[in-house]
């Protein structure tokens, strides 16, 4: 009998042990990452959204190697792998490189003008330098599928990248304070100035390269285009200039990741029908902010918000708030409430769009809305 209850508790310890080098898994992620950024080139673009030059995995993986020590990533993958669904490294890799790509998405949201314009260089080679020989260069990569015909990167631009790429990555995880979104009106009157100054028989062609993703193939009108685009968007003054720039090179960053823009993930109600058109969105998304997720914050807040007589956010504020957990400790041991975490996105997102405006007496009057929010993870 004692023999069998020795062999009991042996296989507890060893199921235990079993369980809790699982639930850690960073040496095994590491290991699966490293391993398939070395294997196959569709790694290396979803890892770091350049060409699978033997000179950019090399770079890479110094990159991941130096990730996987960031004390906030640490903190922050380690709570995520305890809530991964998968149990194999296999499916936790997958599971985490589509969390990665999303965070990614996010990361450079927060990036400032000249290191997203940077990244935005290098992923898509260079092309937005309007250079003959880089177009031909790409097109003869593209055309016959050989890597070698890529423009080369040098050892300083790689750095610089990975710099800014870790910069992205972390800041999200970290949950940064966004940048003021783009809004519509900047993009319509940077647009609207720019393709005023483009040939009449070009500007089809070019509004629809500027509604649209980068464009993942280079051919002979890509290269024409963006060439005639982009002498025409550095003429453009002002914020508006700024922002359409930002727009396009946030476009292209997206594209060599083969991401799409962050997405509404929750429900938001203004007053209680934001359906019948009390609130129209702007250009900043709604999204989940990256460390309430990793932490699995859900729950409700009641949002205030000033809105001017012509239909604008002025001051936005939480009003009511029940989330589960309530604090939340972020990778440096502060504690937060959790619904600051949710605040920063909250505040873009309204003060990007536009209130209906209410009328007395035929003249528009300032108000206050209350917007009941549900945050659930999905």
């Amino acid at each position: 009998m004692r023999s069998a209850w020795l062999l009991v508790v042996a296989c507890a310890l060893s199921a235990f042990t079993v369980l809790a080098q699982a639930r850690s898994g960073l040496p095994e992620l590491r290991g699966e990452a490293l391993t398939r950024l070395r294997a196959t080139d569709a790694a290396t673009y979803s890892l770091i959204g350049l060409a699978p030059l033997p000179q950019t995995k090399d770079a890479a993986a110094e990159y991941l190697a130096d990730l996987f020590q960031d004390e906030g990533f640490i903190a922050v993958t380690r709570a995520w792998l305890d809530s991964a669904e998968s149990g194999d490294s296999d499916g936790v890799y997958r599971e985490w490189t589509r969390h990665y790509e999303t965070t990614i998405s996010a990361g450079v949201e927060l990036l400032d003008d000249d290191d997203l314009a940077s990244m935005a260089r290098l992923g898509s080679m260079r092309l937005l330098d309007g250079s003959d020989a880089t177009c031909a260069r790409l097109m003869t990569a593209t055309r016959l599928n050989q890597l070698d015909e890529l423009p080369a990167y040098t050892e300083a631009e790689l750095s610089d990248y990975f710099r800014i790429l870790k910069r992205a990555y972390v800041s999200a995880l970290t949950n940064q304070k966004p940048r003021p979104p783009i809004t519509e009106e900047q993009m319509a009157r940077g647009a609207m100035w720019m393709l005023g100054n483009i040939p009449e028989e070009q500007r089809a062609r070019q509004a629809r390269l500027l509604s649209s993703n980068f464009p993942k193939a280079v051919t002979p009108e890509v290269c024409a285009d963006m060439k005639v685009l982009f002498t025409a968007m550095r003429q453009v003054p002002g914020e508006d200039g700024a922002a359409l720039r930002r727009s396009l090179h946030l476009s292209i960053v997206r594209a060599a990741f083969n991401v799409d823009p962050p997405r509404r993930t929750v429900s938001a109600e203004v007053s209680g029908a934001s359906a019948k058109g009390m609130f129209e969105p702007g250009a900043a998304p709604l999204q989940y902010p990256p460390t309430a997720s990793h932490a699995g914050v859900v729950g409700t807040m009641v949002i205030r918000v000033w809105v001017d007589a012509q239909g604008y956010a002025q001051r936005v504020k939480t009003a009511k708030h029940d989330f589960k957990p309530a604090a939340v400790t972020l990778a440096d041991g502060t504690e937060v409430p959790s619904y600051e975490l949710f605040e920063p996105t909250v505040i873009a997102f309204y003060q990007s769009g536009r209130f209906q405006r209410r009328f007395k007496d035929g003249k528009p009057f300032p108000y206050v809305a209350e917007i009941p929010m549900d945050w659930k993870l999905e």
